[in-house]
């Protein structure tokens, strides 16, 4: 019975494991999807209008960065202070670094 035990919760873990990997994929898919449909060129004069709504009434710079963004030319830096950091990943990014509690 013990053993059963400790079956189950490895087959849980694993499957939850295999789950989250499974969603970071197709997050990363769907990115990949946004991102060439954004650089798909020329737009219809509907989309372009709505891209003037969205950036023209922005600042030079605020757009510059808004645009490269949303092309997926830059990503946006998670802040590992907040609520929902992901810090399953951090030391393939550093694995140098090391941080005690």
């Amino acid at each position: 019975m013990k053993q059963r035990g400790i079956l189950g919760s490895r087959l849980q873990m694993e499957t939850a494991e295999r789950e989250r990997v499974q969603a970071l994929l197709e997050e990363a898919a769907n990115r990949k999807a946004v991102i060439l449909e954004a650089r798909q060129q020329p737009k219809s004069a509907e989309v372009e209008k709505a891209l003037a709504e969205r950036y023209g009434a922005m600042g030079l710079q605020e757009r510059a960065y808004t645009i490269l963004v949303d092309l997926g030319i830059v990503s946006v830096t998670p802040v590992p202070g907040s609520k929902d950091y992901d810090a399953s990943l951090d030391d393939e990014i550093a694995p140098e670094n090391v941080f005690l509690p």
